[in-house]
């Protein structure tokens, strides 16, 4: 997942509002885009390919209420820099063909963890913090008293809080059980794949492997190879390395998190972070004992029908969460308001002179949000406000809504992501930040930057 806006800078399954892009600058180095305002700044922020800056810087059961969560042995601070315990077996489809090996780290975060990758981004994996600064780990994988695995009418199994939870509490740091190289899919056929996945899985330590199969697979009943298919793919989340030589993502699961049953208005949001390979989780609201723990499966941003197609579709579920039961009339003001999000979104992404945003618009776009108790993009609506409040020359408004954007952003985001690097620094020095009068200058064409596709309307006219 984010797993956001439209802020360069530094960089979840992620949603597509919070997605990010990489792109390259001409000093080789690598930058990390949210979509949305992507146009606006002409100083992305960027780091080297190996992420320099980036490391420098500061489910659902199917057995019986037995459960125990996994994650009890503490981590290991003796993990070799750059070794796998195991690096086979492998895959290679023709010789022109890269090779896929399943590499396993036997104690890395002190439970063990299995990838399916080629060379190149194995050895990308092992210089990040997980391998180069074990310390990093310390804490992962212990999960916190603040919740149980228990029985969810109509849902199988969930998590369930035990204590109040304060809004911006971390609910679970846990590393990945098993992480797929989605290169593999195109290259290795589906039934080798299937083979290199149980492999995988039999290299987890035993305790870790138990937990594995104990996930939910939505009642499927089949041999060892048929289950840790079906289990990997109810309950696997996409992620994005850290890594900008190759687009691929990777398909993720977390024993743990994966018992987080789906709602289309969650009281959890989650972060994959590459540098440890670690998926956090954090309460956006409050939540209180005997209370769910919920993440979204998707993009909630789409209509009722829209969102239970593609739950359906995936993962076989006609999705009944409060949101989509509700009465009808909510319903289609429901549908309403999320149209009005998309094009108001579309309105902030445009500068050119003919643009409509204006501060009052990114005010609505927050009121939205709230009315559709949509908590996890609350730091995007922040952001437009901030942007649009400092584009038309009102730095004190500017200031207050960048740091209401950097309050949500660390809990959904994190503290090196573009969007709150740039919010932080704008709350700051909001004159200097780069979009000071920035609508202005590009509604009425002041200065320089004020057309950015000036040069392509002179080629049309050279034409």
């Amino acid at each position: 997942m984010k797993p956001s806006l439209v802020l360069l800078g530094a960089c979840s399954s992620a949603l597509a509002f919070r997605d990010s892009k990489i792109i390259s600058s001409s000093s080789g180095e690598m930058c990390i885009s949210s979509q949305l305002l992507a146009a606006s700044s002409s100083n992305p922020i960027c780091r080297n390919k190996d992420g320099a800056d980036l490391l420098s810087g500061s489910g659902r059961g199917r057995g019986g209420d037995q459960f125990s969560l996994a994650g009890s042995i503490p981590p290991s601070p003796t993990t070799p820099h750059s070794n796998w315990t195991h690096t086979s077996p492998c895959f290679r489809n023709g010789t022109d063909s890269p090779e896929f090996c399943i590499y396993h780290a036997a104690h890395y975060g002190g439970k063990g963890m299995s990838i399916i990758t080629d060379a190149e981004r194995a050895a990308h994996i092992t210089r990040n913090w997980g391998f180069t600064r074990p310390q990093e780990l310390e804490g992962v994988n212990r999960p916190l008293p603040k919740f149980e695995v228990a029985k969810v009418p109509g849902k199988d199994y969930g998590l369930v809080a035990t204590i109040p939870i304060r809004r911006g509490e971390v609910i679970l740091r846990e590393t990945a059980s098993l992480l797929i190289d989605y290169a593999a899919f195109t290259h290795v056929p589906l039934d080798e794949m299937k083979k290199l996945q149980v492999h995988a899985i039999d290299y987890l330590p035993f305790n870790h492997r138990s937990q594995w199969l104990n996930m939910s697979s939505h009642g499927f009943q089949g041999d060892h190879t048929a289950m840790v298919d079906k289990i990997l793919l109810t309950n696997s989340f996409d992620v994005e390395m850290d890594d900008v030589k190759r687009d691929d993502d990777f398909y993720a699961v977390f024993v743990n998190t994966s018992r987080m049953n789906h709602d289309c208005r969650p009281n959890v949001d989650y972060w994959f972070d590459p540098r440890t390979l670690t998926q956090r989780t954090v309460a956006i609201r409050d939540i209180i004992p005997g209370e769910e723990l919920t993440l979204s499966y998707i993009d909630p941003m789409q209509s009722r029908a829209a969102r239970r197609e593609r739950l359906h579709t995936t993962w076989g579920f006609h999705c009944s969460c409060n949101h989509c039961m509700q009465h009808r009339l909510k319903t289609d003001e429901s549908d309403r308001r999320i149209e009005q999000i998309a094009s108001l979104r579309e309105e902030f992404n445009d500068y050119t002179p003919a643009s409509r945003a204006t501060p009052q618009m990114a005010e609505l776009l927050i009121s939205l949000y709230e009315q559709e108790n949509n908590w996890s993009l609350l730091s995007e609506a922040y952001t437009l406000a901030a942007i649009e409040y400092n584009g038309v020359g009102e730095p004190w408004l500017a200031t207050k809504y960048a740091r209401l954007a950097v309050e949500a952003g660390l809990m959904t985001l994190w503290e090196g992501h573009g969007d709150v690097v740039e919010m932080t620094k704008l709350a700051e020095d909001p004159w200097s930040h780069w979009s000071w009068m920035l609508r202005t200058r590009k509604r009425y064409s002041w200065g320089p930057g004020s057309r950015p596709n000036q040069s392509e309307d002179e080629d049309e006219d050279d034409e």
